[in-house]
C-alpha cells in the first residue's frame, strides 16, 4: 500500500523527458515510489502519475509516466487548494531549490476520483445545492419564473417587485430600492428593464448607468441592482454573482485559465456571458442550479483567501533564490467552512458519528485516508487523540454555563479555610493547548505534567520547596491545594506566607513570554524557571520554533449545540470564534477573560465542529449568532445504506422508512423524519426479531412523541388506515363501541382521548410491515 506519494513542480511539458533534478527537503524517494507531476504555468495543478525507477549519484531521478492528463480533466489547483488547505503547491519548478517536494496522503483517491472530469466540474462538485421549499434556490428558480411573466406586462407594481425585493435571485439588501423611490423613479425604472429585456450586452450595461446618472434622483449608480436585472431576465448567460467589485471578478479571474477564455475581465455583463457560454456545455444541469454552484465557490474563493508564502532562513531574513535549506512559513486565512461546522439533521442521520471522521480527516487526515474504511481504526485512533487532547469532546446541556466552557472559579478546603483558584473550561483548556501548538513545541500537557511533578514534591516533602528569582533572590512554597501556592519570602519556620501565587499566571508566562498583568511576576518567573530545572519543563528555544512551522491542527467537537443556551455558555467570545477575528486573523481580536484577567483570543488552528438535531422541540429558535459563525451541513436519512440491508422476510427495510419518512413530511415536517441509524443493526443481523424490537421500543417511542400520542396520526405513519386487514395494524382501537358503553355509558365522549392501544401480533407479522408501503 503506498503511503507517501511526492509533488514535483514542471513547467509545461518537462515531464515527457523522463528526468526531474531531486531538490527535496522532505524525505527521499526510492525505486518504485508513486509522484505527481505539478505543472506550475498556468492553469496550474496536477498532470502526470509517475513512479520511480532509477536514482542517480547526481541527485536526479528517472521516473515513468503511468498516466497523464490532458486540460480537460488534470486536477486543478483550486481542487487542490479546497482539499488540502494548509498545503503549499510548486510554484516554480523542482530543480529550484526553495521550492520543495511536499509529501501528501489521499492524493492517490483524489487523481482517481477527478478522472475524466472537467477541472471546473471537479471544484463545482464539492459544493451542494439545497432544493428545500424554502431554499435560495427555490426562491431564484420562482422569481426567474415570475419575472418570465411578469416581463410581458410591465404593470407599476411588477416594476417595483422587480427593484425593491431584495431576497430574490441575490440578496441586495444594502442597495434595494424602497417602493416610495420606485414610483418616483418609476418611467425610468421601467425604461431599465426594457432596455435590459430587449438587448441585455455590455453596451446596453454602460447606456443604462449614463441613464441612471442623468435621468434617475439617486445619488449613485446602484450596481447590484442593475445586474440583478440582467441575472433575472437570462440566467443561461448571466450569474447570480451581480457584485461587480468583488465576487464575481476574483471567481472570473480564477476560471478562466481553465476554459481557454483569453478575454481579460472587461465589464460584469461581457465576462459573465464569457463565463456562461464556455462552462454551460460542461453541465447538464438547470441554469438555477448552475449558478448556485458558482455562487458558492465565489463565496469560497472570497472568504478562504489564498495561501501565502514567505521563505525564510533561520535568521529571519527573506529568502533569494541561492540559498539553501529554506524554511517555508505559511498563512493562510481560513474560511468558516474549514473552522466551525454544525452537522444538523433528524435523530438517527449519524450526526455523532460522522463527527469521528470529520475530526480525524483534520487531525489526522494521512491516517484518515488509509484507513476510512476501517470503522474499528478510526474509532481507536480517535480516542487515543481524544485521551492526548489533540480532541476535545463535551455535550451542552440546559445546566451548561460559562464557567464550565471558558473558566470559573473552583474552591478548595484547606484547613477549614476556603480557598479559590480560576479554572479553566473545555474550550478555553483547548484553546491553549492549540496556540501553544502554534508557538512552541511544547504544549501545555508539557506543562501540567511537570506541574503535577512539582506539586507532588511540594507535598512530599516535610520541609517548604526552595526556589530563587531571575535575580537569584530564595524564597519558599508550599502548595495550598487548587491553583494557588503559597510563597513565603521569609525563610523562617513559622513565618506567615505574604503572598500567593497562580498557576494560571505561571501557565501563561510560559506559553506567551509576556509578564503584563501578572502578579508577583518575579516569584512567578521563579516557580518557571524551578519547573524548568527541575521538573522536566521543556525550554523553549528560537531553534524549536523553526521546526514547528506548521500549526498541528485540533478539534472541539460540541455534542447537541443546539441544547445549551450559547449567549450563556459562548460569552464574549462568540465574536472571536470568526476566522478573521482569531489570532493571526485579518481583524484578530482578543478579550480580558472576567476570573483570571487574562488576555484571551481563539487560535487559528482549532476546528469547531457541532452537532445539532433538528427533531428537539424542548428547544428555541437556534441564536442567531451562531448560524452566522457556522456553516451548517445538512445530514438526512441515507437510504442507499439501507439498501443494504437484504429484504427480511419479503420487507424491504429502505422502501419501508422511506415512505414513513414522505408521510411524516406530509404530517409534520421533514425535520422530524426517522434517521437510518436506528435500521443499520439489520445489516449484521437481518432478522424479523431485530426489526419487531427496532419498530417496538425506539420507532413508535419515537412517533409518539413527535405526534404528542395522537395515535390516529401515528397509524398514518405506519400505513394503518390503508390496510383492510386490521390484524396488520400496528396501532388498533382499544375499545369496541359496546365495550365503552359497557364501562362509560352511552353518552360519554371526550374530545381529544383516543382509546388506542399497539397491536403486539402486528410487530411479528412481515405483511403489517409490507403493508406500509404497498397497498
Amino acid at each position: 500500500m503506498i503511503d507517501k506519494v511526492y509533488v514535483y513542480g514542471i513547467g509545461n511539458e518537462e515531464y515527457s523527458q523522463g528526468v526531474i533534478y531531486n531538490e527535496i527537503v522532505e524525505g527521499t524517494p526510492k525505486v518504485g515510489d508513486l509522484f505527481f507531476l505539478f505543472k506550475v504555468i498556468k492553469p496550474r495543478g496536477i498532470v502526470a502519475k509517475a513512479e520511480v525507477i532509477n536514482l542517480y549519484d547526481d541527485g536526479s531521478i528517472q521516473f515513468k509516466i503511468n498516466e497523464s492528463r490532458n486540460k480537460d480533466s488534470f486536477v486543478s489547483e483550486l481542487l487542490l487548494q479546497h482539499q488540502y488547505p494548509s498545503y503549499v503547491w510548486p510554484k516554480r519548478k523542482s530543480y529550484i531549490s526553495y521550492d520543495t517536494i511536499v509529501s501528501y496522503v489521499g492524493l492517490n483517491q483524489l487523481w482517481d476520483e477527478s478522472r475524466n472530469k472537467h477541472p471546473v466540474a471537479q471544484m463545482l462538485n464539492q459544493f451542494k445545492v439545497n432544493k428545500d421549499p424554502n431554499s435560495w434556490y427555490k426562491k431564484y428558480v420562482d422569481f426567474v419564473a415570475w419575472f418570465k411573466e411578469a416581463r410581458v406586462n410591465l404593470t407599476d407594481e411588477n416594476v417595483i417587485k422587480i427593484w425593491s425585493d431584495a431576497d430574490a435571485i441575490s440578496s441586495i439588501a444594502p442597495q434595494r430600492i424602497k417602493p416610495e423611490q420606485c414610483i418616483e423613479n418609476i418611467s425610468v425604472l421601467r425604461k431599465i428593464v426594457e432596455k435590459i429585456i430587449e438587448s441585455p450586452t455590455p453596451t446596453t450595461h454602460k447606456e443604462i448607468k449614463d441613464l441612471w446618472r442623468n435621468d434617475t434622483t439617486f445619488n449613485s449608480v446602484l450596481h447590484v441592482a442593475i445586474n440583478r436585472i440582467f441575472a433575472m431576465n437570462d440566467s443561461h448567460r448571466f450569474t447570480s454573482i451581480v457584485s461587480e467589485g468583488k465576487y464575481f471578478k476574483k471567481l472570473y479571474q480564477a476560471l478562466i485559465p481553465y476554459l481557454d477564455i483569453t478575454m481579460k475581465y472587461d465589464n460584469w455583463v461581457g465576462s459573465n456571458i464569457a463565463l456562461k457560454e464556455a462552462l454551460n456545455p460542461l453541465f447538464n444541469i438547470d441554469d438555477v442550479e448552475l449558478n448556485t454552484l458558482l455562487w458558492e465557490l465565489a463565496d469560497y474563493l472570497e472568504n478562504a483567501g489564498r495561501t501565502e508564502v514567505q521563505i525564510e532562513n533561520t535568521n529571519n531574513q527573506k529568502s533569494t533564490t541561492n540559498e539553501t535549506k529554506p524554511i517555508f512559513k505559511v498563512s493562510e486565512n481560513i474560511r468558516c467552512s474549514h473552522l466551525n461546522q454544525i452537522f444538523y439533521g433528524p435523530p438517527g442521520t449519524g450526526k455523532t458519528y460522522t463527527t469521528i471522521n470529520k475530526a480525524l480527516k483534520i487531525v489526522e487526515p494521512d491516517f484518515y485516508f488509509k484507513n476510512k474504511d476501517d470503522r474499528e481504526k478510526l474509532k481507536c485512533r480517535f480516542d487515543e487523540l481524544l485521551n492526548n487532547n489533540r480532541i476535545g469532546f463535551v455535550t451542552f446541556h440546559q445546566s451548561f454555563s460559562y464557567e464550565d466552557f471558558v473558566e470559573g472559579l473552583k474552591a478548595d478546603s484547606e484547613n477549614g479555610a476556603l480557598n479559590y483558584s480560576v479554572e479553566p473550561g473545555v474550550f478555553k483548556a483547548i484553546c491553549e493547548r492549540a496556540g501553544s501548538s502554534s508557538n512552541t513545541v511544547v504544549s501545555v500537557d508539557d506543562f501540567e505534567t511537570s506541574l503535577l511533578k512539582l506539586q507532588e514534591s511540594s507535598e512530599e516533602s516535610e520541609k517548604r520547596l526552595v526556589l530563587t528569582t531571575i535575580r537569584g533572590k530564595r524564597f519558599e512554597i508550599e502548595y495550598s491545594g487548587g491553583g494557588t501556592f503559597k510563597v513565603f519570602p521569609d525563610s523562617t519556620e513559622n513565618a506567615d506566607p505574604k503572598y500567593v501565587a497562580s498557576i494560571a499566571n505561571v501557565r501563561k508566562l510560559y506559553l506567551t513570554g509576556s509578564k503584563h498583568g501578572i502578579y508577583n511576576s518575579s516569584y512567578v518567573e521563579g516557580f518557571l524557571l524551578y519547573l524548568k530545572k527541575q521538573c522536566g519543563l521543556k525550554e523553549y528555544t528560537e531553534q524549536t520554533n523553526i521546526k514547528n512551522q506548521n500549526a498541528k491542527p485540533f478539534v472541539l467537537i460540541i455534542d447537541e449545540i443546539n441544547r445549551g443556551n450559547i449567549s450563556n455558555i459562548f460569552g464574549e467570545l462568540i465574536t472571536l470564534i470568526e476566522p478573521s477575528k482569531r489570532s493571526g486573523g485579518s481583524e484578530s481580536l482578543s478579550v480580558k477573560l472576567p476570573y483570571s484577567k487574562e488576555t484571551f483570543s481563539v487560535p487559528s488552528n482549532l476546528h469547531i465542529i457541532g452537532t445539532m438535531n433538528t427533531a428537539d422541540k424542548s428547544l428555541a429558535q437556534l441564536d442567531i449568532a451562531l448560524r452566522r459563525r457556522f456553516e451548517f451541513v445538512e445530514m438526512m436519512t441515507n437510504y442507499e445504506l439501507l439498501k443494504g440491508i437484504p429484504d427480511i422476510e419479503g420487507i424491504n427495510v429502505a422502501k419501508l422508512v422511506k415512505t414513513m419518512n414522505q408521510r411524516i413530511e406530509l404530517l409534520y415536517d421533514r425535520e422530524h423524519t426517522i434517521g437510518h441509524s436506528f435500521f443499520l443493526p439489520l445489516l449484521g443481523n437481518p432478522s424479523l426479531q431485530l426489526l419487531a424490537e427496532i419498530f417496538e421500543l425506539q420507532i413508535l417511542p419515537l412517533l409518539e412523541e413527535y405526534f404528542f400520542e395522537d395515535w390516529e396520526r401515528v397509524g398514518q405513519v405506519l400505513g394503518d388506515h390503508l390496510k383492510d386487514n386490521h390484524e396488520l395494524r400496528f396501532v388498533i382501537e382499544q375499545f369496541g363501541n359496546s365495550k365503552i358503553a359497557e364501562l362509560m355509558g352511552d353518552d360519554w365522549e371526550v374530545p381529544g382521548i383516543q382509546p388506542y392501544c399497539r397491536n403486539q401480533k402486528a410487530f411479528k407479522n412481515p405483511q403489517a410491515y409490507i403493508g406500509v408501503y404497498t397497498r
